[in-house]
């Protein structure tokens, strides 16, 4: 997707061959401009497109719908509901942090095998996409940021398991050896994160985005202007 991006919003520029260097602003840009595709058109993956359109409330009837925010309590009242509240073990945050961990590491670095194309190894190396998960990590507020990736500890590595194997168990480490104040300290940074990317986007972008998840904002519950952003 990235390519196409890149191609659509600058063709002239030179560095549209991996794509590698899409900025947020961009990629907004390019999901906003190509929202009225059909199915049949569709040029933007679904995960970009208003959650109401995939997963309408009116054509399918759910019992609960929950959200990121709020999983943990909408766990509870999913098991609850269901009369199983106590007899299914509900999932620690620190548990799904680490199978998430676990299975982008693993879908991320195997992208290259069942894509079915032949990248340039410009554009896709083992390396590069254990650099580009760390960044991840960092602003989902998995590790800190002031934990800077372990170049010397990658350089003997050779084939794509141990990749996947030295960056998860890095990670995983990083996590256990953490008191809960730091990991309390690294969770803050996924919204700083956030905040900070948003604020650099033009006014005439956020609105058209705006104006594109209305629906999803009004169904969910979030606000469409909130006053970190107006600040």
């Amino acid at each position: 997707m990235a390519t196409k991006i890149a191609k659509s919003l600058r063709p002239n520029s030179t560095s549209i061959k991996c794509g590698n260097d899409v900025t947020f602003a961009e990629l907004l840009e390019y999901i906003v401009n190509n929202r009225h595709f059909t199915d049949s058109e569709r040029r933007v993956n679904e995960h970009f497109q208003p959650t109401v359109f995939s997963c309408n409330p009116c054509k399918y009837p759910f019992d609960i719908i929950g959200k990121a925010e709020t999983f943990a309590k909408d766990e509870g009242l999913i098991l609850a509901s269901a009369r199983l509240l106590g007899e299914v073990s509900e999932g620690k945050q620190s548990d799904r942090i680490l199978t998430e961990v676990n299975s982008l590491v693993d879908y991320n670095l195997d992208f290259k095998d069942w894509l079915g194309i032949d990248m340039p190894d410009e554009c896709f190396s083992f390396i590069d996409v254990s650099r580009r998960l760390w960044k991840v990590f960092q602003l989902n507020g998995y590790i800190g940021d002031e934990v800077h990736f372990p170049e010397k500890q990658f350089e003997h590595l050779k084939d794509k398991a141990s990749y996947k194997n030295e960056l998860k168990f890095i990670i995983f480490e990083l996590r256990k050896k953490a008191g809960m104040e730091m990991l309390n300290k690294w969770k803050q940074q996924k919204q700083r994160s956030m905040h900070e990317a948003y604020k650099t986007l033009p006014a005439s972008l956020l609105e058209k985005f705006t104006t594109m998840f209305s629906y999803d904002f009004d169904l969910f519950q979030y606000e469409r202007h909130p006053n970190w952003l107006r600040k």
